[in-house]
């Protein structure tokens, strides 16, 4: 996504902030970020990959002092029916500690 290699448009989310954090920002390395709406309590971003993809990992990154505290994966062939990523059965949910340095980039 960093590269610009994914469109705009396959880029899309629950909500945004304004116009300045629509989904399209939430690319590595952007002078600008997505932002979910503060009355947004389930927010989510989605990302269309046109065609199945090994995803071998997900990196996050801060923003002005914002950053995700927590996310888990799902996936899906048809932009309606989801799976979740999943470790022997049980829901993989990325928990991060909210003391880290909200400028590293992690997987």
């Amino acid at each position: 996504m960093a590269r610009g290699s994914i469109p705009d448009r396959d880029i899309t989310a629950s909500s945004a902030m304004d116009s300045d954090s629509s989904a399209s920002n939430a690319r590595l390395g952007n002078t600008k970020a997505w932002i979910p709406r503060s009355d947004d309590k389930h927010p989510w971003i989605q990302v269309n990959l046109q065609y199945r993809r090994n995803m071998t990992a997900i990196v996050t990154q801060g923003f002005n002092g914002s950053f995700v505290k927590s996310y888990y994966v799902s996936y899906g062939d048809d932009g309606s029916n989801w799976m979740n990523y999943t470790v022997q059965g049980k829901l993989k949910v990325h928990v991060f500690d909210i003391k880290m340095d909200i400028n590293l980039k992690l997987k």
